[in-house]
């Protein structure tokens, strides 16, 4: 009897099992048709900065190629957005080219520690004659530099498009990052010659025992060169104005055509008042959105005389007490944020260099100066014409005119103020000073008679229609530059010799021609810095 009870209980367990593992079963077949109908979830992969290619953070002895066409075109050659020349014999080319008579190519980056490698930025040769770029690729890794692995899927190597033109760079991220110390770019396909710009996307890893080059240096920087957004800049110009606020106030000068405020902090003893006898000076900044520096000064400048004037220096307060200082960090918000979400990597000098509606601001102001020469020219000045506060023509800022909102804020702002002094910072790459914009070209009189401007002013014989003869000129001239025929000495030229002389001999790399400038054409050689 006993026995049986046994049995019977011991069959029950093992229904049971038989049961939960069935039930087990069905469990995991259904999760497992629940995950196939389930849409992919992608991971998006992870982000890593330039190595610095670019920036010349890697250093010329980090980079190798294959071989290269001749002596200009080497590795060091092949940055990103490296400027170069078309000339054969110039020792600065546009790019890395190989030797076209090789067989096997390659573009070699020693990080000289692991890295996690996680994309490639490849861009085309710059030239204005050819169209050489690299149109498919692959990627390979190495610890050691002699064991190479392509990079691939567990199925087949990964074939990467390049580029379809010479200028835009192309970006291809990886999936997964991988930990290598050398990455090389293998070019496949290529237009025109085998040419090449390129940056590495990775993160260092801090391992002690990693491999250094002893003559290796590695810098030091406690400062922190932070680009602020429009957000960061609102941020922090709104935490200064909390920390000085007897001698701050933030103002706006008008909305930019996505309608972001133009913002302005004035530092005075007095803020948001105008004393009779105190001079006001204007220091405005980012005319061209991509031109980050003025910014970021103009925002220096403001957190200085905040502590400056708190800690009771006394050239600070003599300067705030006795002047009011209006700063203008970013005249262009729209271009900026563009630039800035854009990043320098992937784009270009004309990335955020207009506005949205595609407006040069630096360009975009009335030609009054043209008006008041053509008018000296013909004896107009003063009975005619005035020498100074020459009123904008009035079709300029008309509904219908071709003047940008960001224009018409400053020219508003402008006027609304007694300004007797401004200053507007502009970045470029060649030059240090922007001693005169526009000045007066030398000509001599048609007639061949060199008269003096008092001369002209009282004894030339005025036309009846003279007043209408003004206001047509004005009309004509406002949008229009008459062409320089030599380059005058400007008033201040010593001043500015003494100020290049001086910022060249505390920079020295601006000396060193092979580091290449960031535009397609060399649109720095007359541009402000």
């Amino acid at each position: 009897m006993k026995k049986r009870q046994e049995e019977e209980r011991q069959r029950e367990r093992l229904l049971k099992e038989l049961e939960e593992k069935e039930n087990q079963k069905r469990k995991l077949e259904e999760e497992a048709r629940e995950r196939e109908r389930r849409p992919p979830v992608f991971v998006e992969p992870k982000k890593c900065p330039p190595l610095g290619l670019e920036s010349h953070r890697v250093e010329n002895d980090q980079i190798l190629a294959s071989s290269m066409a001749h002596h200009g075109f080497g590795p060091q050659r092949g940055r990103l957005n490296m400027q170069g020349s078309d000339d054969e014999e110039d020792i600065y080319g546009g790019a890395w080219c190989a030797n076209p008579e090789e067989r096997d190519h390659w573009f070699e980056v020693d990080a000289r520690r692991e890295t996690e490698f996680t994309g490639i930025i490849i861009q085309g040769r710059d030239s204005q004659t050819y169209h050489d770029f690299v149109t498919s690729f692959y990627v390979a890794f190495s610890n050691d530099s002699r064991d190479w692995t392509l990079l691939h899927d567990g199925y087949s190597d990964w074939l990467f498009f390049g580029n379809s033109d010479r200028d835009s760079p192309v970006l291809s991220q990886f999936v997964e990052p991988v930990v290598a110390r050398y990455i090389r770019i293998l070019p496949q396909t290529w237009n025109g010659s085998l040419c090449m710009r390129a940056e590495v996307l990775g993160c260092p890893l801090s391992d002690p025992n990693t491999y250094h080059s002893q003559n290796e240096v590695t810098p030091v920087d406690y400062l922190d060169f932070r680009h602020h957004n429009y957000k960061d800049m609102r941020q922090l110009m709104k935490t200064i104005n909390e920390e000085c606020p007897n001698i701050t106030r933030i103002y706006n000068l008008g909305k930019s055509y996505k309608d972001l405020k133009i913002y302005a902090m004035e530092i005075s003893d007095n803020p948001g008042e105008h004393e009779i006898g105190e001079p006001e000076f204007r220091y405005t900044a980012g005319l061209h959105g991509n031109e980050a520096l003025g910014r970021e000064l103009l925002l220096l400048l403001m957190q200085f005389l905040c502590k400056e004037y708190n800690d009771g220096n006394p050239r600070v307060r003599r300067i705030v007490d006795g002047i009011r200082i209006h700063l203008v960090p970013s005249l262009n918000p729209d271009a900026y944020e563009l630039a800035y979400e854009t990043g320098s990597e992937m784009g270009n000098w004309g990335v955020g260099h207009w506005t949205e509606e595609g407006f040069d601001i630096f360009q975009n102001f009335p030609d009054l100066n043209t008006v008041l020469w053509g008018a000296e020219d013909k004896g107009w000045v003063p009975r005619v014409v005035p020498n100074h506060h020459i009123p904008i023509p009035e079709d300029f800022l008309s509904e219908n005119g071709s003047v940008a909102m960001e224009t018409r804020a400053i020219i508003s702002w402008m006027e609304r103020n007694p300004f007797v002094l401004g200053a507007n910072l502009q970045e470029g790459e060649k030059m240090v000073t922007y001693p005169f914009d526009m000045d007066r070209p030398s000509k001599v009189a048609a007639e061949g008679e060199a008269r003096s401007r008092r001369t002209r002013q009282y004894e030339y014989e005025e036309e009846e229609d003279d007043e209408e003869m003004w206001r047509r000129t004005q009309h004509h001239h406002h949008g229009h530059q008459e062409e320089e025929e030599e380059m005058k000495v400007s008033p201040d030229d010593s001043m500015f010799r003494w100020l290049a002389i001086s910022y060249a001999s505390t920079h020295l790399t601006m000396g060193d021609t092979y580091h290449g400038a960031c535009h397609t054409e060399d649109f720095t050689r007359d541009r402000a810095s």
